[in-house]
């Protein structure tokens, strides 16, 4: 013999179910709302970044970024940079032993 929902009871899963829905979307209106507002809002303080403004008028190489902020290309290496920028010589780090290597035995 088959049993049936009483009509209560699925009207109460189908109440349920769209209440759930209601809030799920009134949350994502707000959620919107925030991120939408946050974007608006200007920055306190601070300054404007020259290099990530729209490109409205023509630059030269020259207004990209302060003089002093700028890197000397012709400026000498040291040899510890030069020995900080070199690959990695080395063995390649594995998880796996190599082939005939012997675990340690306590």
């Amino acid at each position: 013999m088959a049993v049936t929902e009483s009509p209560a009871r699925s009207n109460g899963r189908i109440l349920a179910t769209v209440v759930g829905l209601v809030a799920a979307g009134v949350g994502a209106n707000a959620a919107r709302r925030a991120l939408s507002r946050r974007a608006q809002r200007k920055a306190i303080g601070g300054h404007a970044v020259s290099d990530l403004q729209a490109l409205g008028e023509p630059r030269d190489a020259s207004a990209r970024a302060p003089e002093a902020f700028r890197p000397d290309p012709t400026a000498p290496v040291s040899e510890a940079d030069r020995a900080a920028l070199a690959p990695a010589t080395g063995p390649v780090p594995s998880i796996a032993q190599p082939r005939g290597a012997v675990a340690a035995q306590p």
